[in-house]
């Protein structure tokens, strides 16, 4: 629906005067965002339904401002990673909204992990309580096993011999992941590990910084950048090790895929990556705050290493990985939790 259009919808179903009262409550909001939920407003008003859920920062909050213009009973919006001014894409304006939005009584924030929430409850001046938890939700089987075979024909088709040591990564080539940071820990390795070899899987704006970081540290036949995949799952489990070297995450789904796996994981402790695993025994994880900037490249090089010669037993996290998931990333506990803020349970 045009913007043109849902005015002239509205302005039929509220009046020429409860268009102009809407629109007026709306002038806080940059042009774009008011056209947004002006026509997420009208399509609202013809569904009429009693709960919007809305997901990320700039869609939860069009969605819940106009879902509060057409008196939906509940709202709910989602974030799903630290506070939005961490990342490029925040807007000036989303800090106010949000804290318009925590003042009514039908509007729910909520987080998939804890330590997304109390990044948003900080940078909002709340309660850390104000904003719910509901961690991720993983549907028993939708992370499947693959046998030997496949893993076998899955690397040797990558150009990996049945002898080396494969250290993968599959994320968005976006400063947040820290590509590079993943290629100088890749650098380290390599120099201490001879048939290491290296794969990330993913997209992104800094595929050319990369590319020009792999020929400079001269790993070009080392580490692969094959794109994205739509075969997660046995790229993963093709893994000896999976690096993550995030700098802000939320709850990292890779993550629990790779434990569902048995593989095991390095990575930094950003965000709710702790809560997603058992460090020491799922994987290793790099305490930045701990070890200090300048070190983690050495830190997270020498974790990887150190799983490669076996202190995370891949058997064990095959035993204990999906139970682990299931039992706090369940898909059934997500919906129950939902439906709980929705007052439906």
């Amino acid at each position: 629906m045009t913007q043109a259009n849902a005015e002239h919808y509205l302005a039929q179903a509220r009046g020429a005067a409860g268009l102009a009262a809407f629109r007026g409550s709306l002038n806080w909001a940059p042009a774009d965002v008011r056209s947004d939920i002006l026509r997420l407003a009208a399509e609202l008003h013809q569904i009429g339904p009693s709960v919007v859920h809305g997901f990320q920062d700039a869609t939860g909050l069009c969605s819940a401002f106009a879902a509060l213009a057409v008196g939906a009973s509940r709202i709910v919006v989602s974030g799903r990673n630290v506070h939005p001014e961490h990342f490029s894409n925040a807007r000036p304006y989303m800090q106010a909204a949000y804290r318009l939005l925590a003042e009514h009584a039908s509007v729910t924030l909520v987080n998939n992990s804890d330590a997304g929430a109390q990044s948003y409850a900080e940078w909002l001046d709340l309660r850390w309580d104000k904003i719910r938890v509901v961690r991720n939700g993983i549907a028993p089987g939708s992370v499947s096993s693959r046998s030997a075979h496949e893993i076998a024909t899955f690397r040797q088709n990558l150009g990996i011999r049945s002898g080396d040591r494969l250290i993968g990564g599959v994320f968005r080539f976006q400063a947040e992941k820290r590509p590079l940071l993943w290629i100088e820990v890749a650098a380290g390795v390599a120099k201490r590990i001879p048939n290491a070899r290296f794969v990330i899987f993913g997209e992104g704006t800094l595929r050319p910084q990369m590319k020009r970081l792999v020929a400079h540290k001269g790993l070009g036949d080392r580490i692969l950048m094959p794109g994205n995949t739509s075969e997660s799952d046995i790229a993963i489990a093709a893994f000896d090790v999976l690096l993550l070297t995030s700098l802000y995450e939320g709850t990292p789904n890779v993550l629990l895929e790779a434990t569902c796996l048995g593989v095991p994981v390095v990575a930094t402790d950003a965000g709710g990556t702790p809560e997603a695993m058992i460090d020491g025994q799922a994987g290793l994880l790099v305490h930045e705050g701990v070890v200090g900037k300048a070190r983690v490249v050495e830190a997270l090089t020498d974790a990887t290493i150190n799983v490669l010669e076996g202190s995370v037993s891949r058997n064990n996290i095959k035993g204990f990985g999906p139970r682990f998931v299931m039992s706090r990333f369940g898909l059934e506990r997500m919906i129950e939790e939902t439906l709980t803020i929705y007052e439906l349970s």
